[in-house]
């Protein structure tokens, strides 16, 4: 009886002060600002993540959250979740066929032999043009065959190569995108510029493994962690590590790792990851999936 009582007087109430349509109106905007608000609360931003230790080249195979300290500026964006990103990769091996690059030939042969079932690869030859030598495929036969088959001519254009690449080698959605570039490193005068090229690399959600001998080193670094990647300098894996160019970089793109972060806010140019384990280490990303 209580509770009918309770309900009589709630209505009789009602019914003294109805609800004006102007106030019913502010309810119920007030009521969708505060559900806008509590999904702004709770809004993340995913970044795609490469930890290597900067001695060994080894990657980073158990990423966590405390492990990560994120800045953007003078803001720092709390971690929320680390998960290791699995599933299915397309892998376009960028190979240098200019008149130099035949001499990474043999770490190109090793990265094929790496392929793991479920993986799909294409060749791209370059020079001072791009041409894709052989489609996506899971024959490792196949696409040694059409790495022998090179023909090595003119000067390379690494930036206008790996634009090309970016641009329109990647057509199968649900596969994750990953360009391994094989080069001695020698850069002779893209018309693409490096800020371009990380814009649709990162529109289109493509990390970026360089393999070099020597030359633009910098540059190497900057094309491989502003998109996500690493650099691997092939002298620099001949002196600290026994693992093959191919294990290598391999062993980096298969403990990449999706990192969600608190804020829907994209991250500026003066945003930061850094590494709070001790030991000195290189870190690539960027944001997307």
């Amino acid at each position: 009886m209580r509770g009918a009582d309770t309900l009589d007087k709630l209505g009789r109430v009602k019914r003294c002060f109805p609800l004006s349509t102007s106030l019913r109106r502010q309810t119920l905007a007030l009521t969708v600002l505060c559900a806008l608000l509590g999904l702004a609360a709770n809004a993340s931003t995913r970044l795609l993540v490469t930890v290597v230790d900067r001695d060994t080249m080894a990657p980073v195979t158990d990423l966590k959250a405390a492990d990560l300290r994120i800045t953007d500026g003078n803001r720092e964006r709390s971690v929320e979740t680390v998960e290791k990103v699995s599933g299915p990769m397309d892998v376009a091996l960028l190979v240098d066929s200019s008149s130099i690059g035949e001499i990474v030939q043999p770490a190109a042969a090793n990265i094929i032999e790496q392929l793991a079932q479920g993986d799909q690869m294409s060749i791209v030859a370059f020079d001072s043009a791009a041409t894709v030598v052989q489609d996506f495929t899971s024959s490792k036969e196949a696409l040694a065959q059409s790495l022998r088959n090179l023909k090595y001519g003119n000067n390379p254009h690494i930036l206008d190569a790996v634009f090309a690449v970016i641009d329109g080698a990647f057509t199968d959605a649900g596969a994750r995108p990953v360009v391994i570039l094989i080069t001695p490193g020698l850069e002779a005068g893209s018309r693409v510029s490096e800020s371009r090229l990380y814009r649709l690399a990162q529109r289109n959600e493509v990390s970026i493994y360089p393999l070099f001998v020597g030359g633009y080193k910098g540059m190497f670094q900057d094309l491989a962690e502003r998109t996500g990647g690493i650099a691997l300098s092939l002298q620099d894996m001949a002196r600290k590590t026994k693992l093959s160019p191919g294990e290598a970089v391999f062993g980096l793109i298969r403990n990449q790792y999706v990192v969600t972060i608190s804020g829907d806010l994209p991250l500026g140019d003066k945003a930061k990851v850094e590494m709070q384990r001790s030991g000195k280490y290189r870190i690539g990303f960027r944001e997307g999936n």
